[in-house]
């Protein structure tokens, strides 16, 4: 969530247009190095060791981004959710 807030400047999640998604969206892409190999993620770089790898699988099985159930997307992808719904 850190990386959300430090792209859409603390801006409550709930409170998020599409045009800042879109305004985001095209500032990352317009910095971003072309090259996949060369890119980088919330400060780390493109290689990961397995243990790391699993360790990431594993959280994220054990603690899904949202149920399936009414107002089950959570706030920093509520953006994400309209796009989807709108496209």
């Amino acid at each position: 969530m850190d990386v959300f807030r430090e792209a859409f400047d603390n801006k409550p999640f709930d409170q998020l247009t599409t045009h800042d998604f879109g305004t985001v969206f095209r500032k990352a892409f317009a910095t971003m190095d072309p090259h996949p190999n060369n890119r980088t993620f919330a400060e780390a770089d493109s290689k990961f060791s397995d243990d790391a790898i699993a360790n990431l699988l594993f959280d994220a099985t054990e603690s899904p981004a949202g149920a399936y159930r009414a107002r089950g997307t959570p706030g920093v992808l509520g953006i994400v959710e309209i796009l989807g719904i709108l496209q």
